[in-house]
């Protein structure tokens, strides 16, 4: 899969899992996972996504697990999590951002369980280009 359209999921708001994982997506539409209200788990790693914005994740207000691994995030808006009082996992490792940040202890510091250290990553070694 290359690209989304951003009607994709307009009317599969019962999804909690979505494995979309080894594509070859470069960009999200602002609001392809909008409906989603269910969402609790989503796995886009080993893309090629390079940014995201805070509008990819505005209303997975369930959301708990985040996959990111593997992919060429050079941008984050740091502002993408804040509506998501679950989230527990967001997994950064093996991008170019945290790859900076970390070199090759980028693992360990890539597994965010805090908004807050979330925030503090993606504003200093992320910072967005929107």
């Amino acid at each position: 899969i290359k690209e989304l359209p951003e009607e994709l999921f307009i009317n599969c708001v019962k999804i909690e899992n979505l494995l979309l994982w080894k594509n070859f997506l470069t960009s999200l539409p602002s609001n392809t996972f909008a409906n989603l209200a269910e969402l609790i788990w989503i796995d886009l790693s080993s893309n090629r996504l390079t940014s995201l914005n805070a509008h990819h994740f505005c209303n997975t207000k369930q959301l708990e697990k985040v996959r990111l691994q593997g992919n060429k995030l050079t941008s984050i808006d740091a502002r993408i999590f804040d509506n998501q009082d679950f989230l527990r996992l967001v997994d950064l490792h093996d991008n170019i951002c945290i790859n900076k940040a970390y070199g090759n202890a980028g693992i360990k510091g890539a597994f965010v369980r805090q908004r807050d250290q979330f925030k503090k990553i993606v504003a200093t070694y992320c910072p967005k280009k929107f």
